[in-house]
């Protein structure tokens, strides 16, 4: 799935761009949250494209498998991101779920820019 970053690499570049030239008429919390659900459609775009309606369980078990796992490594803010995706939807963080991942980055955007 490397590639995936390679795609949304591309359009976040185009994103910046369009920040930087003020052709987005918002900033603060409101510009955070637009960029990370923007980036989230991209990124199902990406995955539906990819994968069809259903992503096998052999790509899907691996993933989420490093959120849970793995989530001890992961810089702090991601781990309280998780906390807060798993304490709202009362279930496990679920990447191949977008609005999990909406959650998240609101999450971690949030918390960067309160100084947490």
């Amino acid at each position: 799935m490397d590639d995936l970053g390679e795609f949304l690499l591309d359009h976040n570049r185009s994103m910046f761009q369009q920040v930087i030239s003020g052709a987005l008429a918002v900033d603060g919390q409101a510009l955070d949250n637009l960029l990370v659900q923007r980036e989230q459609m991209l990124a199902q775009s990406f995955l539906s494209d990819r994968f069809g309606s259903s992503v096998p369980a052999l790509v899907r078990g691996p993933t989420n498998l490093n959120f849970r796992v793995g989530r001890r490594t992961m810089p702090i803010r991601v781990q309280r991101g998780i906390g807060s995706v798993e304490t709202t939807f009362n279930q496990r963080f679920n990447f191949w779920d977008t609005a999990h991942r909406v959650h998240l980055g609101e999450a971690i955007m949030s918390q960067r820019r309160h100084g947490i």
